[in-house]
């Protein structure tokens, strides 16, 4: 599961830049988390715990559709990075670390930047 900072909706007052040109402030908007995905061609069932319905239906060919399990562990990557909160820290210091090179590269010796969320 990934985190994302979504630079497309900067306006021109997300970005603050000093009189010597030698400071520059950025508000970012918070982190979100990406959809979960997952790799189906590396994805399978380990184990399968079947009833005796289940093996009667397997005579007849039914055969069961892992694509409830596939769901399930999508909602529960999603529950898992929402509750820990990791993903996003990690998004806020790599886009914060991103940011600084960058705009250090360019000749900048002050940069702030802050997420929409922070505490002012």
């Amino acid at each position: 599961m990934d985190s994302l900072v979504d630079f497309g909706a900067l306006g021109a007052e997300a970005v603050t830049v000093s009189a010597d040109r030698r400071s520059v402030s950025i508000r970012l908007p918070s982190p979100t988390l990406s959809e979960p995905r997952l790799d189906m061609d590396r994805s399978y069932v380990v184990a399968r715990q079947r009833g005796a319905l289940n093996r009667l239906g397997g005579l007849f060919g039914g055969q069961g559709n892992d694509q409830e399990l596939y769901q399930l562990a999508v909602d529960k990557m999603r529950d898992a990075a929402a509750a820990d909160g990791q993903v996003l820290e990690l998004a806020r210091t790599n886009t914060a670390a991103m940011l600084r090179g960058f705009l250090g590269a360019l000749g900048f010796t002050q940069v702030d930047v802050t997420f929409a969320d922070d505490p002012k």
